[in-house]
């Protein structure tokens, strides 16, 4: 029988040891470094070397609000469940989802528009100021840019990954085309809820790491 490894610190330290390997000659920046290193090791593939995206300020402005104890606001729960809640606890920050919430779905049901749009239009007023992560729906990220152009929220980074064939492209096309909000995003139509999670996971670790 095959030996393999069982205890699971080893197979993380193992696991990142092979990813920092089959890195190194890409000379990755070390501020997206950490980014792609963790998206790496979540989805076992080598393109989002070449297809994420980050704003100049995009990991400075994200570290620097989550160590302040920056709310989180994610457009589907598999993002937030994604998210480690210990050390967003420890930075005094909350992870925030209100796409099962009743009133969102009758939001979404009687003005024609997605159940994510509907939870953040219903707590854009809440936490104007949040972390915004977009995992799945590209009509989240749309509605974020929408509610930042008519100044209903401000955030100090937004982090826009959607998955799918549907305005996924442009939606983050849209996201990276401005200057006024820092962000983290990739090209092309991969993305997801584990993709978001890793991102915001990564900057945690930055933020209590001292990165």
């Amino acid at each position: 029988m095959t030996r393999f490894l069982t205890d699971p610190a080893a197979i993380t330290a193992e696991s990142f040891r092979r990813i920092d390997a089959l890195l190194a000659p890409y000379g990755l920046a070390s501020d997206i470094y950490p980014i792609v290193r963790r998206v790496v090791h979540t989805t076992a593939d080598f393109e989002w070397v070449s297809s994420l995206r980050c704003h100049p300020r995009g990991v400075g402005a994200a570290v620097t609000a989550l160590r302040a104890g920056t709310a989180i606001v994610t457009d589907v729960r598999m993002v937030a469940a994604g998210i480690g809640s210990a050390p967003v606890e420890r930075l005094g920050g909350a992870v925030h989802c209100a796409v099962d919430d009743p009133a969102a779905a009758r939001l979404a049901a009687e003005s024609g528009i997605t159940r994510s749009m509907a939870a953040l239009r219903l707590l854009a007023r809440q936490l104007p100021r949040a972390l915004y992560v977009v995992g799945n729906a590209p009509t989240a990220l749309f509605e974020i840019l929408r509610l930042r152009d008519e100044g209903v929220i401000a955030p100090p980074v937004v982090v826009g990954v959607p998955v799918g064939f549907v305005s996924t492209v442009e939606s983050k096309a849209a996201l990276m085309s401005t200057d006024r909000t820092p962000w983290i995003s990739n090209v092309g139509p991969k993305g997801g809820s584990p993709v978001a999670a890793a991102i915001v996971n990564a900057l945690l670790e930055l933020a209590e790491d001292g990165g």
